[in-house]
């Protein structure tokens, strides 16, 4: 679920998901035990490393072009969950497109996802591995 997360949702933008600016597109994590925190923070570091790689990669390029290589998103625990309104469920199903489409355009972390990859179809297993604190894979 973490891999997915992270290959879905740009990590590094506040308050923002492509277009879509204010503080309801804030990204965050809720967990609901330690270990999920502790699993969610690990799978955190090991990303925010990999994006201070790719900051490496591009320290000529002008800040204003840089884009942003900070996890802003948040981890928290988990609250009450409140059901959005019957006027928003299934959304993009309601404007014809498969609910798949929405986790991959515009909203995309590219860092994660294979430029060779047809964005067209549906998402694929990109590649992106996490452990947990078990040492588990997923």
């Amino acid at each position: 679920l973490l891999a997915t997360f992270f290959a879905n949702v740009d990590v590094c933008q506040t308050d923002r998901q492509g277009r879509y600016v204010g503080k309801q597109y804030r990204s965050g994590i809720y967990y609901h035990s330690a270990s999920q925190r502790t699993d969610t923070a690990q799978a955190m570091q090991q990303v925010q490393a990999q994006l201070l790689e790719e900051e490496k990669k591009v320290k000529d390029v002008p800040p204003e072009e840089k884009g942003d290589f900070k996890i802003v998103t948040d981890l928290r625990a988990a609250a009450e969950f409140w059901s959005a309104e019957p006027r928003h469920q299934q959304y993009l199903e309601k404007l014809g497109m498969p609910s798949w489409k929405g986790c991959q355009s515009p909203i995309h972390t590219s860092l994660f996802l294979d430029p060779e990859e047809d964005q067209d179809e549906a998402p694929s297993d990109n590649g992106s591995v996490v452990e947990d604190s078990a040492g588990k894979s997923w």
